[in-house]
């Protein structure tokens, strides 16, 4: 039919059926093809991203013991995950060292008008990797204003106070 460069590799190819064919017979570029048809697909279309989705989690449901026999039969791919996540532990930690006080808290953080509302919040500990530990506490956050802090005997009531039901605010 006509002759095309491959846009994949640039290699010169001859159109046998489809004229708008831009793809050598090359296994790569054809399996490139096929990669950014699927991307395409799940970027524009819902409902194949939605039936690809509700797929691998059927998958999951049935195969649910996968991972667990593939790290059991591939001790070094095992091993080489666990060297990679201490050193992506370790580089986050470096990061986030005491000289860098970026990863704590501020007292004024949160602007007033993304402020949490009050109410029970689930209060989940860090270990010192900064993972999440899987016991929580129950805690009742109030969302006290600056306009809270005129009232100044509650504005002097130090830290880690002995009274429970007196709030400390940041910045007294």
């Amino acid at each position: 039919m006509g002759k095309k460069n491959c846009i994949s590799c640039n290699v010169i190819f001859e159109t046998k059926r489809n004229p708008q064919q831009t793809y050598c017979a090359k296994q790569s570029c054809q399996n490139r093809r096929k990669h950014l048809w699927r991307k395409t697909k799940l970027e524009q279309d819902p409902d194949y991203s939605l039936n690809k989705q509700k797929a691998n989690k059927r998958w999951q449901q049935l195969h649910s013991s996968y991972w667990r026999e593939y790290r059991a039969r591939h001790p070094t791919y095992t091993e080489r995950n666990r060297q990679q996540q201490r050193e992506r532990d370790r580089r986050r930690n470096k990061l986030l060292s005491r000289h860098d006080a970026s990863h704590l808290a501020k007292c004024d953080a949160l602007p007033e008008e993304n402020a949490l509302p009050t109410g029970t919040y689930k209060l989940i500990p860090l270990d010192e990797q900064f993972l999440a530990k899987s016991d929580a506490l129950t805690v009742k956050l109030f969302l006290i204003t600056n306009s809270y802090i005129e009232d100044v005997s509650l504005a002097k009531i130090p830290p880690y106070s002995s009274e429970p039901d007196k709030a400390v605010i940041c910045g007294s």
